[in-house]
């Protein structure tokens, strides 16, 4: 049987996390920064000349200091009063998808606990 690593530890965040440098971060930053605007994923991907899951993974690790949205990438220090609507609403989405994989987890860890009790 082959097994899987669990990329949910902290310890597998912190050793994805330890594969980005602070060059790629910079850089990331200076992007935002340059176009003061929302930058989607493609239009950053063109820009850096990164793959997809590069640029999701560099966003990840600059944490709260960067909002992801439907609109995009954007520093938090960039976001103009009338756009806060926008972070709010990117808080209640995430928020969301962390009780629904709570209750996943949940009703997982019970299922397998009844099948082998």
């Amino acid at each position: 049987m082959t097994t899987q690593p669990d990329l949910f530890t902290p310890a597998a965040q912190a050793a994805a996390d330890s594969k980005i440098s602070e060059s790629e971060r910079a850089d990331f930053r200076a992007r935002l920064i340059s176009t003061g605007s929302w930058q989607t994923r493609a239009q950053i991907c063109a820009a850096l000349g990164w793959p997809d899951r590069k640029v999701r993974a560099v966003a990840e690790s600059l944490g709260a200091e960067v909002v992801r949205c439907q609109r995009g990438f954007k520093l938090l220090d960039q976001i103009p009063p009338e756009e806060e609507p926008l972070v709010r609403e990117a808080i209640a989405v995430f928020h969301s998808q962390a009780q629904k994989m709570e209750e996943y987890s949940k009703s997982l860890t019970y299922r397998l606990a009844s099948r082998n009790g």
